[in-house]
């Protein structure tokens, strides 16, 4: 179902065909690439989200919408998928 906050920014972006994972490293140089000009902040509810802000020196916000803890986006625990 995922929370409807699309409308507040510029830009949202997720995985796609060609970028398969957060942590592809496709999607690290096309967001440094393309949005180099922006401040970019990672939103998620998942550890590889975190790991995406940490990869490309981002601000990270953990929301609490998937199946992960507060404790495991803190922690980027990627134990669990």
């Amino acid at each position: 179902m995922g929370i409807k906050i699309g409308y507040s920014f510029k830009h949202v972006i997720g995985e796609s065909d060609t970028i398969k994972s957060k942590l592809d490293s496709n999607l690290k140089n096309y967001l440094l690439k393309k949005y180099s000009e922006y401040n970019i902040v990672i939103i998620g509810d998942h550890p590889k989200d975190r790991a995406l802000a940490e990869n490309i020196n981002a601000p990270f916000i953990g929301v609490l919408t998937g199946n992960h803890s507060a404790e495991d986006l803190r922690l980027g625990n990627t134990t669990k998928t």
